[in-house]
């Protein structure tokens, strides 16, 4: 939180580890998304996929890419390179963008 809040530009978002950070947000001008991602990342079978929970309640609020087209992504390098993983990641994603769209935050 005290290295990335202060450089978030104005109305921009702030995706916050909330497993692990217990620091307030103190900007009004930005969207702070609060998600238990180690959290998430343990219940989709593997607590290493903490950037991926985020980058699923990232495209929840800032659907830059659709969801569909970072799932067919994934599936193509995760299928080849470790394809014991590929089932926890896509859970991973999708658990960090069910968290976001349907409001299972963590408080801030």
């Amino acid at each position: 939180m005290a290295k990335f809040e202060p450089i978030v530009a104005p109305d921009g978002l702030l995706v916050v580890n909330a497993s692990l950070i217990e620091a307030v947000p103190t900007r009004t001008d930005i969207e702070v998304l609060s998600l238990r991602c180690t959290a998430l990342a343990k219940e989709a079978g593997d607590d290493r996929l903490v950037s991926v929970v985020a980058l699923g309640g990232l495209l929840a609020r800032r659907p830059i890419v659709g969801l569909a087209a970072v799932r067919d992504t994934i599936t193509a390098i995760v299928s080849v390179k470790r394809p014991e993983i590929l089932a926890p990641d896509l859970a991973a994603l999708d658990a960090g963008h069910a968290a976001a769209s349907e409001g299972r935050l963590t408080p801030a």
